[in-house]
C-alpha cells in the first residue's frame, strides 16, 4: 500500500462527515488494483516466505493439515487454496469453480454492507467500489494466472523456482492428501 493510500485510509477513519467518508472510501478503494495485489501475494518477499512456509508445513510428515484464512477468505486464501489444488493435480476448471464459490459465500455479506453504507449516505460510486473490492472478478484471478504463466512459463515452474517445491515434495503432498 502506498503512502498516499495510507493517508487516504487515515482520513477515512477519522472523517465524521458522511460525504467526506464516502469520498475517502471511494478514493482508497480506487487506488487498489486487485490484480496487482494478487501478483504481490504471489511474488513479494514476505508473501513468498509465507507460501513456502505453508508448503513446508503441508509436506511435514508429522503434520496432518493446516487451517489457513484471511479476512474475506477469497484473496490470499483463494491463492493458497488454488496453489495447493494445483499441486495436488486438480484441473484448472475445478480450481476456478472452487475459487468462485467464494463469490456465493461473500455475496450476502457484501450486499448487507452496501445497504448499511447506503443508510449512512455513501455515494453509489463508493458502494460500487466496495462491491468490486469484496467481490470476485473473473478477470482478476485470470489476469494473475496469465501474468504468472507469462513470467514463469507455468504455475509448475513458479512453484518450483519461486516457492522451491521439488518433485519429491509434490509426490509427498499427493500421497499424503489424496490417498
Amino acid at each position: 500500500i502506498s503512502d498516499y493510500q495510507n493517508k487516504v485510509k487515515d482520513k477515512f477513519i477519522t472523517a465524521t462527515d458522511p460525504k467526506e467518508r464516502s469520498f475517502y472510501l471511494f478514493e482508497y478503494l480506487s487506488c487498489i488494483k486487485m490484480e496487482d495485489m494478487y501478483i504481490n501475494v504471489l511474488t513479494s518477499e514476505g508473501s513468498v516466505r509465507s507460501l513456502r512456509r505453508v508448503f513446508e508445513i503441508l509436506t511435514d510428515p508429522d503434520t496432518e493439515g493446516i487451517l489457513f484464512h484471511c479476512t474475506s477468505g477469497k484473496d490470499r486464501t483463494g491463492i493458497v487454496a488454488a496453489l495447493i489444488l494445483h499441486v495436488l493435480g486438480i484441473g484448472i476448471e475445478d480450481i476456478r469453480l472452487d475459487y468462485y464459490a467464494s463469490a456465493v459465500a461473500t455475496f450476502a455479506a457484501t450486499e448487507a454492507m452496501a445497504q448499511n453504507l447506503r443508510k449512512e449516505h455513501y455515494s453509489e460510486d463508493a458502494i460500487d467500489e466496495v462491491r468490486y473490492f469484496n467481490g470476485i472478478g473473473q478477470y482478476i484471478a485470470e489476469g494473475a494466472y496469465k501474468r504468472i504463466t507469462e513470467e514463469y512459463g507455468s504455475v509448475d515452474k513458479y512453484l518450483s523456482e519461486v516457492i522451491g517445491l521439488t518433485a519429491f515434495d509434490i509426490d509427498r503432498l499427493r500421497e499424503k492428501y489424496l490417498e
